[in-house]
């Protein structure tokens, strides 16, 4: 990874208005944040993901490690963004495509998801 992608001038750059998060395999006696991984459910190396300003996983990044790649993932994490401000003005569909999205990324349970989906006032 040191001589792919994330060496080059364009992703330093490109990096300034992101957070990813590269889980990288280690144990370091007392380091911070130790369980983060854990957390987040990582188990492979390595593991990219983008993450909100809370901290929570808007995207993990499955596609190539390139900056094209990365950039799709961050396209991703915007749309995320912008469907929750409009599930917050309380646009169903967007709460609906989020919820999906939340199960997909494993931060809600199916019974949560059901329970959620109980709530929402679907066209019939």
């Amino acid at each position: 990874m040191e001589a792919g992608a994330l060496s080059e001038e364009k992703f330093a750059t490109w990096s300034k208005d992101v957070v990813l998060y590269c889980h990288v395999s280690s144990k370091v006696k007392d380091a911070p944040h130790a369980g983060l991984s854990g957390d987040k459910g990582v188990s492979g190396f390595p593991t990219f993901l983008i993450l909100d300003a809370k901290g929570e996983i808007l995207v993990r990044h499955e596609g190539e490690r390139t900056l094209d790649g990365f950039a799709k993932s961050l396209a991703r994490a915007t749309e995320l963004l912008a469907l929750r401000k409009k599930a917050a003005a309380g646009d169903v569909e967007a709460r609906l495509t989020l919820l999906l999205e939340r199960v997909r990324l494993k931060q809600s349970s199916f019974e949560e998801a059901t329970k959620e989906l109980d709530g929402l006032k679907l066209a019939e």
